[in-house]
């Protein structure tokens, strides 16, 4: 949803300003949500072409079962918030959580994804993935 703005189109969730005909729009700031790893999480389909490509720092050489396991340490994460009130509202079923925590950003209009960015130290450390479910 939209609509026409000095010539400018805009969304009406932003916030924005109208000064002398120009159009400032200030997107909402990120959420910041506190995610867990999940303990008996598994990949189902990976394109492992794709991810050797998009992560050529620290996968050009891994096998499937390496890239698996990659996957599986670095985005098998859930919002801490999604673990609690999902088996109350019916989303999902109790899901188990491991010991790890990480800070995520929610950018405004996610639902239920987040962003998730690899520690520093690690393989492919800074990068960032939007991760849906979190």
């Amino acid at each position: 949803m939209g609509g026409r703005v000095c010539g400018w189109w805009v969304a009406w969730s932003l916030c924005c300003a109208v000064f002398a005909g120009k159009v400032t729009v200030q997107p909402p700031a990120d959420e910041e949500a506190k995610i867990l790893n999940l303990r008996d999480a598994r990949v189902v389909v990976a394109d492992y072409e794709a991810l050797r490509r998009d992560f050529h720092r620290c996968l050009w050489k891994a096998g499937p079962k390496d890239i698996d396991r990659w996957l599986i340490r670095e985005t098998a994460f859930f919002r801490e918030t999604q673990v609690r009130r999902g088996p109350k509202e019916r989303l999902h079923e109790a899901v188990r959580v491991g010991e790890e925590e990480r800070k995520a950003s929610v950018p405004p209009m996610y639902g239920r994804a987040v962003v998730l960015t690899i520690p520093a130290g690690r393989p492919c450390g800074g990068m960032k993935f939007d991760v849906k479910g979190g």
